[in-house]
């Protein structure tokens, strides 16, 4: 404003010292607004390089000023716990944990009996016997067994030649009466790969995560390639030949009186754009009745494709807070109900905690790992007693959580991060405690998205389907392969029994060669150090939160 356009009244100079203020008060909103963006700004990118390059365990780190959990539900005051220092250290370990287990030694490998043994022996050379025993009459010689060495002699192919039988006879009249051998059916006509083959491409692509083009440098070097074009063909036909009982599977899935659902994003090439887009592959858990790993491909992420699956479900849906799952569940509320996920809610105030330390961020840590603690102790009770002491000792601290969740709420910030996680749960509430009514339903579907892992390893590796044909070939042949890995089934074996029983089975056979009746029938084939493996985990895991809980008493 130059001087000539200053004013000269009294009035005037109050005009303007108003219009100066609602400009300073409308710059100040800007600014505040801008920070305000700019510190949610910087939380996304934190959280971002947490999960591009941190750790993805979301352990909770004790702090002394959680033992309120224990005594009343009044929340320290995030200043007064700053100023007290009683943040935790970033390298603070959790009460319980046992120190890095160290190795004690190799003791005698045994192998099995099985392996075919090969005898080498390793004679004394002339000058490295003494003279005194070369020609002694009473010197015993033998061999002594020192030790065993483990060898592996690579695959090989095998061409199989197949002959009919044939009788011919000439008739006097000129005409040749002949009968020739019938050939039992194949998975795949007109393809000269055997069933043990292609059960060895469907488990290194579908189970070891390999892309054709890595197998087909592995078959190279067995002496004989195998185009990636063509294994991939062959795959889609496999895929095609086991839908019976893959269906079967689906249907039997869908029975479940509790089924975990989730989904992962693979990407597909669209020609039209020529880029890739996003498709999806959709899990469907059965429980332990109907212990089977269902997959579908669909195109997109719309509710259409989960409310095909569960068209005929009438059970418990436990999954994560999708709005498909959600609008699903209430359309059909009279058929089948819906839980919620527990770690899923957990997981929102990790994240609150990991931008920021947060004392009420804290406290809801706190809360779900006593949660947790009593799931731990309920693992071996039976659905009953479980439903038991949840309901003893769980919804207690359900209850206060709500009561507690009801009141900070209204005291966070419309845009609060802390103030989503808590709307995100107290919005579905009945759901994430639908669990507490049935000794049955998991706290959360960790199971389902572990399984998720599988797929998620082999995008890794092979990157994309090229088509929705190739899709609906992973769907079904993972469906087949991870209820194998569930049940702790060598995926070879059953694909090699299955790929050459398929063909000639009828309905009643077909029930035979389900992974969880296969199994029983045949189980000398269970993994068996898988087996051991997670139950020593599991072990392991549960002594720890034992030790933490009496270190917390």
């Amino acid at each position: 404003m130059s001087p000539t356009e200053l004013p000269t009244t009294i009035e005037a100079c109050h005009a303007l010292i108003v219009q100066q203020a609602e400009m300073n008060q409308q710059q100040a909103a800007v600014i505040e607004e801008q920070e305000e963006l700019l510190r949610r700004m910087q939380d996304d990118i934190k959280l971002l390089k947490r999960a591009l390059f941190g750790n993805r365990r979301e352990r909770f780190t004790d702090d002394p000023d959680q033992l309120y959990l224990f005594t009343s539900m009044e929340v320290p005051n995030e200043d007064d716990s700053a100023k007290n220092g009683n943040e935790p250290e970033a390298d603070e370990k959790v009460d319980g944990d046992t120190p890095q287990r160290r190795s004690r030694g190799r003791g005698r490998r045994i192998f099995p009996e099985c392996f075919p043994r090969e005898r080498r022996e390793h004679s004394l050379a002339d000058e490295e016997i003494p003279e005194g025993l070369k020609d002694d009459p009473n010197a015993k010689r033998f061999f002594k067994k020192v030790r065993e060495e483990l060898e592996f002699i690579p695959g090989k192919f095998v061409v199989v030649e197949h002959f009919k039988e044939v009788i011919a006879k000439e008739e006097e009249t000129g005409e040749t009466q002949m009968a020739i051998a019938s050939e039992p059916p194949r998975l795949i006509n007109s393809c000269y790969a055997g069933p043990s083959l292609l059960a060895l491409i469907a488990t290194n692509r579908f189970s070891d995560h390999l892309p054709y083009y890595r197998d087909e440098d592995i078959l190279s070097r067995l002496g004989f390639r195998i185009h990636r074009s063509t294994q991939c063909r062959w795959m889609q036909s496999v895929a095609v030949a086991v839908t019976p009982l893959v269906e079967l599977m689906q249907q039997r899935v869908i029975q479940s009186h509790l089924l975990q659902m989730d989904e992962t994003v693979i990407p597909i090439v669209d020609l039209v754009a020529g880029r890739t887009r996003n498709s999806y592959l959709w899990l469907a858990y059965g429980d332990s009745a109907h212990p089977y790993n269902c997959f579908w491909f669909t195109r997109t992420r719309q509710r259409a494709g989960p409310a095909t699956i569960l068209v005929d479900f009438q059970g418990v849906l436990l999954s994560d807070a999708y709005s498909g799952y959600e609008s699903i569940a209430q359309e059909r509320r009279e058929q089948m109900s819906w839980a919620s996920c527990a770690a899923h809610a957990r997981r929102k105030f990790d994240e609150v905690d990991h931008v920021g330390p947060n004392a009420k961020a804290k406290y809801a840590l706190a809360v779900f790992r006593k949660l947790y603690d009593i799931e731990d102790r309920a693992k071996d009770l039976s659905d009953a007693d479980r439903q038991a002491l949840r309901d003893r000792e769980a919804r207690p601290i359900w209850e206060s959580f709500h009561g507690w969740m009801q009141t900070e709420c209204k005291k966070e910030l419309p845009k609060s991060r802390l103030r989503a996680a808590m709307r995100y749960m107290l919005n579905r509430w009945d759901t994430f405690v639908r669990y507490l009514d049935d000794g049955a339903i998991p706290i959360d579907n960790n199971r389902s998205e572990a399984t998720l892992k599988d797929p998620i390893i082999g995008r890794k590796n092979w990157l994309f389907f090229q088509t929705e044909t190739g899709g609906e070939t992973a769907a079904t042949i993972y469906t087949l392969t991870l209820t194998c890995k569930r049940l702790c089934i060598d995926v070879y074996e059953y694909l090699h029994d299955v790929f050459k029983r398929l063909p000639s089975a009828t309905p009643e056979e077909l029930e035979q060669l389900l992974p969880d009746n296969w199994i029983a029938a045949n189980p000398q084939h269970r993994v068996t150090q898988r087996v051991a493996e997670s139950i020593n985990a599991a072990e392991r895991k549960r002594r720890r939160r034992a030790e933490r809980r009496r270190a917390s008493a």
